[in-house]
């Protein structure tokens, strides 16, 4: 595929995205929790300290997210090779879906919406402390908030963390008694991320965080 090829794919594809009623729901929710956060002095309050880490590591993920697609592309050809993609597949989750939803979360809380973190005993009151959290614990969060997330499979993510899972060499990983491809993972968490990140750019997140460390 030409460069020109690919532009014009890519065109095409966030145009549809764009059409989707996911999209829409998305971009309704989130545009006016943003717009409040460019008056609210609660939230400068809660955004100020760290908004300069948001955005370096956003721009760190984006890096380590392009390194890792090439890998993420191969086809495994026996158990070891999918296990390496299964690895692959957990680094990107961590990169890039777990950055996403950080960044929504860290919009709530400075929307007034209290986060209670178990392993901190507490409330999150900085970017840092959602470290602490468990990915259960912020889709539970995020469900409460209308942003049901179905398309982020937890199952998988932590039983390939915990290395609790069997390697196919199809591509393929058992849990139990299911089987889930890769392939297909890949492609869900990479539509998770282009829908909540185009839909955080037009709701005009990275300006608005970026005119907190000014």
């Amino acid at each position: 595929m030409s460069s020109d090829e690919k532009k014009r794919f890519l065109d095409d594809f966030a145009q549809k995205l764009k059409a989707s009623n996911e999209y829409k729901e998305t971009l309704s929710l989130l545009t006016p929790l943003i717009q409040s956060l460019k008056t609210s002095e609660y939230s400068q309050k809660i955004l100020k300290p760290c908004a300069a880490k948001i955005i370096a590591r956003s721009a760190l993920q984006q890096k380590r997210a392009l390194l890792l697609r090439e890998s993420l592309k191969t086809i495994p050809r026996n158990e070891t090779e999918t296990l390496q993609k299964a690895l692959y597949y957990l680094g990107f989750f961590e990169i890039a879906v777990t950055n996403i939803i950080d960044q929504l979360i860290m919009i709530y809380i400075a929307n007034h919406h209290d986060f209670y973190i178990y392993f901190n005993k507490d409330y999150a009151k900085q970017f840092e402390d959602l470290d602490n959290a468990s990915l259960a614990e912020k889709l539970a969060f995020l469900k409460h908030h209308e942003f049901n997330l179905p398309i982020v499979n937890k199952k998988l993510r932590n039983s390939i963390a915990h290395m609790d899972f069997d390697p196919l060499p199809n591509g393929k990983v058992k849990v139990n008694s299911q089987e889930y491809d890769l392939n297909r993972e890949v492609l869900l968490i990479s539509y998770f991320v282009i829908l909540f990140g185009t839909a955080l750019e037009e709701a005009h997140f990275p300006e608005t965080i970026k005119e907190f460390i000014k």
